[in-house]
C-alpha cells in the first residue's frame, strides 16, 4: 500500500472510480494505469485497472516482465478493491505503458496487430542501449502506422516508455 496513506495510486484511482459512478448517468467505465516515478532512485508504484499490462525490459534482455493488473477498470463496479504494485527501473531498464489501440490496430486484412507484436517490437528496440525513450516510442507508433498502412487510426493510440539510463 501507499506510504502515503491514501494519497497513492491506489487511492487515487479508487476515488476517480467512485466519481465516475456518481457522475455518470449510464455505466461510464475507464481503463488506465496510474504510475508515479521517483527518478533518483528508479522506483515506481502504480495501479493499473483495467489497462493492457504495462511491459518492462531489463538491461538489454529481450524477456520481458508485465505488470500486475491492480483493480478492474474504474466505474465499473460499486465494491471494487484498488492495489498498488512497486518496481524498480535499474539501468538500462525499459517500461512501456499502452493503450489497446496498439493491439487492437487493424491491417489492411483486417487482422489486428496484436500482444505478440508489441512485445516483440517493444524487446527489439529496447534491447538497443543506444536508442532514446522518445526514439523508441516513435519507432513502434511507426511501426504500428505501417501495419496499418494509413495514418488513419480507428482508435487512439496512447504510449509512454520511460528509460533508466546509468
Amino acid at each position: 500500500d501507499s506510504p502515503g496513506g491514501d494519497s497513492g495510486p491506489a487511492a487515487t484511482v479508487a476515488a476517480v472510480s467512485r466519481l465516475l459512478r456518481e457522475s455518470t448517468a449510464t455505466r461510464a467505465f475507464v481503463t488506465c494505469c496510474y504510475a508515479v516515478l521517483e527518478a533518483a532512485g528508479g522506483e515506481i508504484v502504480y495501479a493499473s485497472c483495467g489497462h493492457p499490462p504495462g511491459l518492462v525490459a531489463r538491461g538489454g534482455s529481450v524477456a520481458l516482465e508485465e505488470l500486475e493488473n491492480c483493480g478492474p477498470a474504474l466505474g465499473a463496479f460499486e465494491h471494487e478493491a484498488f492495489a498498488e504494485r512497486r518496481l524498480r527501473l535499474d539501468a538500462g531498464d525499459s517500461l512501456l505503458l499502452f493503450t489497446d489501440g496498439l493491439t487492437e490496430a487493424l491491417s489492411p486484412a483486417g487482422e489486428p496487430f496484436g500482444i505478440e507484436r508489441v512485445r516483440a517490437a517493444f524487446a527489439e528496440l529496447a534491447a538497443r542501449s543506444e536508442i532514446s525513450a522518445v526514439r523508441l516510442a516513435d519507432e513502434l507508433v511507426r511501426r504500428i502506422v505501417d501495419y496499418v498502412a494509413s495514418e488513419q487510426l480507428a482508435d487512439d493510440l496512447t504510449l509512454v516508455v520511460v528509460r533508466r539510463r546509468a
